[in-house]
């Protein structure tokens, strides 16, 4: 395929459709899409869909740390997608803070192809490990090729188990695309869908235009595209379940017992289901205070709050009653806490 082959066109938007459906398979609900030329076949694939709702941000760091919050707040990745150039060098600020955080993204920033890189292509520079440690996983993408389908599934599956796997944290996914970046005579028409269209995780994407004649897909390209049956990832990313150890309940237990007077911190942490629940319980059969920081998530919420205090800024600033009544035993849940006097007392 030449470089202004129309089926450069299909093909690109074969592949947009192919990572979309993955990821949507993968847990990803929501993307958070910038304007941009080059990522129009991701930004496509993304409006096609109705099980994933979408916000437009003109500013990419805007829209990071709007990603950062939507994945905070619903416990599982958010997509980014942006245009090639600085662009992505823009979400860098919540990049870093969701891989110390532990917030699963999933960022895609589109790229010129490796042929223009290097050569003064206007919007172009090395997106390659873009954000360097920060990023728990990354992957550059070959530009859309036929037979290779297979290959873009199975990365888009790998981004979205490692996005929010353990920990959890920001992968980066780079994806060039050559022109003609869509098929001119079926764009109007694909940005037509309404989002009532059946367009869910068990539908198959269209391959190819049938109008055009294009490209038409080989069988391990169909089956790529199809994707797995039920909605099942193309790559299965099995997840260790946590258990308990009963020698180290055995041991808090017992160094409960012989400090009466103990204190439970509770920072940022992830927001695993039981978690507020278990940790609340946990202050209450001990008879432990618990002083939870904002981020903690256990200031508000249906589980256990009598043991929790939120005001602990009122009186850890008097040295006489911290020194009166400091803990044998500390707690802690989560990361440190930010406030100087809690990591004083």
């Amino acid at each position: 395929m030449g470089p202004e082959d129309p089926a450069t066109a299909e093909l690109n938007l074969a592949w947009s459709r192919v990572l979309v459906d993955e990821l949507v398979r993968g847990g990803v609900r929501h993307a958070c899409v910038s304007p941009g030329s080059r990522s129009a076949p991701l930004a496509v694939a993304v409006a096609e869909r109705a099980d994933i709702t979408t916000s437009v941000h003109v500013d990419e760091r805007s829209a990071g740390f709007f990603a950062l919050g939507h994945a905070r707040a619903a416990g599982r990745p958010v997509a980014l997608v942006c245009t090639s150039g600085s662009a992505g060098a823009h979400y860098l600020p919540a990049v870093i803070e969701a891989h110390m955080s532990r917030v699963p993204l999933v960022i895609l920033t589109a790229d010129r192809p490796p042929e223009l890189r290097d050569t003064g292509a206007w919007q172009t520079i090395d997106q390659a490990h873009l954000y360097g440690r920060f990023a728990r996983w990354f992957a550059d993408l070959p530009p859309p090729t036929a037979g290779l389908l297979h290959y873009a599934r199975s990365v888009a599956a790998r981004a979205a188990a490692m996005a929010g796997g353990r920990p959890a944290g920001p992968v980066h996914l780079n994806v060039p695309f050559r022109e003609p970046l869509l098929p001119a005579e079926s764009l109007a028409r694909r940005l037509s869908h309404k989002p009532s269209e059946p367009q869910g995780p068990h539908a198959k994407p269209a391959i190819g235009d049938p109008q055009s004649g294009a490209w038409r897909p080989s069988a391990d390209d169909a089956a790529a595209v199809a994707g797995r049956p039920a909605g099942a990832p193309w790559v299965k990313a099995p997840r260790a379940a946590l258990a308990n150890d009963d020698g180290v309940v055995a041991e808090l237990a017992a160094l409960v017992r012989a400090h009466p007077r103990g204190l439970v911190l509770t920072g940022l942490a992830d927001p695993s289901p039981g978690y507020a629940d278990a940790v609340s319980r946990l202050a209450a059969a001990a008879g432990y205070p618990l002083l939870a920081e904002p981020g903690s998530g256990l200031r508000f919420g249906a589980h256990d709050r009598s043991h929790v205090v939120t005001g602990y800024d009122a009186f850890l600033r008097a040295p006489r009653w911290c020194a009166a009544h400091a803990p044998e035993l500390v707690l802690r849940f989560g990361a440190s806490f930010t406030w100087r006097p809690v990591a004083q007392f």
